[in-house]
């Protein structure tokens, strides 16, 4: 008992009640499956019995493998929800991610989960047999790291779980209590204090379909504007500026994580970073033209034209056209792009994520690197490319061809290749660019030749040439080895997300069938039901299997997680 208290004082965890309840009703979420009828039309909205809110939950998972539930909280998750499944906001933001607000329980893989997730199963007394299925329950709140849950956030999801399940129940012969599916009518759940207790009532809901509008009040001194470009020289440079949420959560003491707000302006031609400053608050560039003050203030100089990627900053620079600055609205910053995934890369080298904010955290970039002549290649570019990957040593051949953005890291590409190809992940894997392999640090298999942490490379770190053709293993056991080749490059095309499957052909083979080899002798048996393994076979596959199939909408629903998280290798 003291053992769980400490755990509980160091975690923050709900009480042991409020624990096993939570944990009860994801035992029941999982046990019904319903993944298996419900996708993105199928939202049952929760009202909360304690503060009233309203929660939007969708069933995560697709072709029977589980991926939790996502429990959006309120206005903004409402608008979250449209982003995600319709991605008709007129001005998305490139940082949203950093803002949603939502309960969400992962199911993982336990070599997957974070020490303090596997505390909270043993502080409530829990053990799962195998290593699928473990829960990971997350906090999502504006400008905070994903966090673990307190005390009325297992409260909710409890109830959340236990309705979605009371409704899925019913949905699975009836799908029309669900609604029409047309993304903006949802089935309500609303609790009733009676006499005999709470009873749930159930209606239709069609709340209004919402435009995320960023208000942005500037704040910034007349006077001292005027004195700072009096004294500084007007030249013919285009300047790159932007504002958004960094990748490193930093913290002070115990509090909880958070993203910090960054400012960065760079000159376009040469790449220069011209100034950085690291905010405490999440102020949307409210005090964005006191900082290119200040970087005019310490460069004496001011450009004809300042460069912006989110339309609705345009307001906040009006007072420098009486210095005769423009402001363009443009859809790409090479070089503040490149200069953002730098200064993520020194984070992580520095203090890992949980950087101190008052640490040397807040150095100054001075450089960052321009694209080589040399080298043709994607650095700092917000491109598509377009990919298709083939399975070695197997005829018919079994191919995908998909599309991610040029800005992802391997390991999200890996989750993508994971997930076109249909590989149940529960296996190790690796790249094979160039001459170098890249994987995930695994303590358990130190033995293995020497490689590159893919969480830290991104594809626009390597040249066209490194990526016209590579190789992507999975199942060191098995062996199964796939051709990746670099078909395309392209711009973003708007209304567009990414990644994106465009075609394919057959089936991907069950994991642990024994690679190239066992796969033919796999189909063999099935095949023929008088074959003597037939029966077994069956049984091990768990149903029908039929090497021709191919279902692009499945694939590309899951490939929506995909385009929402890190990777499904941690925790996004």
């Amino acid at each position: 008992m003291a053992r769980q208290n400490q755990l509980n004082k160091k975690f923050l965890f709900p009480s042991e009640n409020t624990a096993r309840r939570l944990l009860a009703a994801l035992d029941a979420f999982v046990a019904l499956e319903p993944w298996r009828w419900m996708g993105d039309r199928e939202v049952v909205a929760v009202r909360d019995p304690q503060s009233e809110q309203i929660a939007y939950c969708i069933v995560m998972g697709a072709e029977g493998i589980c991926c939790g539930l996502d429990a959006m909280l309120g206005d903004r998750g409402l608008v979250a929800y449209h982003e995600a499944v319709l991605n008709d906001i007129e001005e998305p933001d490139i940082d949203f991610l950093y803002q949603k607000d939502s309960l969400t329980v992962f199911l993982e893989n336990k070599n997957m989960l974070n020490p303090e997730d596997l505390a909270f199963c043993k502080a409530a007394g829990v053990s799962y047999p195998t290593l699928q299925g473990w829960p990971q329950f997350r906090r999502f709140e504006p400008g905070f790291f994903p966090w673990l849950f307190q005390e009325n956030d297992a409260v909710f999801m409890s109830v959340c779980l236990e309705q979605v399940v009371d409704v899925a129940r019913r949905a699975k012969d009836n799908p029309d209590i669900l609604g029409p599916g047309d993304y903006y009518t949802f089935l309500a759940r609303t609790p009733v204090q009676t006499t005999q207790g709470t009873i749930w009532q159930e209606a239709f809901i069609s709340p209004q379909p919402l435009k995320r509008v960023i208000q942005i009040i500037p704040k910034f001194d007349e006077v001292l504007l005027e004195q700072v470009f009096s004294k500084a020289q007007k030249t013919e440079m285009v300047w790159e500026a932007d504002c958004f949420m960094g990748e490193m959560p930093i913290r002070n003491s115990d509090e909880r994580p958070r993203f910090p707000f960054c400012y960065m302006m760079a000159d376009q031609e040469s790449g220069f970073i011209l100034h950085m400053n690291l905010a405490d608050a999440v102020d949307h560039g409210a005090d964005f033209l006191n900082q290119i003050c200040e970087a005019v203030r310490k460069n004496r100089v001011f450009p004809k034209m300042i460069c912006i990627r989110q339309a609705h900053l345009a307001s906040v620079f009006a007072p420098l056209a009486v210095f005769g600055i423009t402001t363009q609205v443009v859809q790409e910053l090479p070089m503040l792009d490149y200069a953002r995934d730098e200064l993520n890369k020194a984070f992580k080298k520095e203090g890992g994520p949980f950087k101190d904010s008052s640490s040397k955290s807040k150095r100054k970039v001075k450089k960052s690197k321009v694209v080589s002549k040399k080298n043709p290649s994607l650095l700092g570019q917000s491109k598509v490319l377009e990919f298709k990957v083939v399975l070695n040593n197997i005829q018919p051949a079994i191919w995908r061809r998909f599309q991610v953005k040029s800005g992802i890291t391997l390991k999200r590409l890996a989750a993508t290749l994971i997930l076109v190809m249909e590989w149940d992940n529960c296996h190790l894997h690796q790249f094979c660019i160039g001459k170098k392999k890249y994987s995930i640090p695994c303590e358990d298999y130190s033995e293995l030749d020497d490689f590159e942490d893919e969480g830290e490379f991104r594809l626009g770190d390597f040249s066209v040439d490194e990526l016209r053709q590579f190789v992507f293993e999975y199942d060191f056991g098995d062996g199964w080895e796939h051709a990746v080749f670099l078909e395309k490059v392209l711009a973003p095309q708007k209304g567009t997300r990414y990644p994106l499957c465009l075609a394919g052909e057959r089936s991907c083979p069950p994991d642990d069938c024994g690679g190239p080899g066992g796969y033919e002798r796999f189909l063999e048996i099935i095949r023929d039901p008088d074959h003597p393994e037939y029966a077994e076979k069956r049984e091990w596959l768990g149903g029908d299997f039929d090497p021709e199939q191919f279902d692009i909408d499945i694939i590309n629903r899951g490939l929506r997680h995909v385009a929402s998280e890190e990777s499904f290798f941690d925790e996004g």
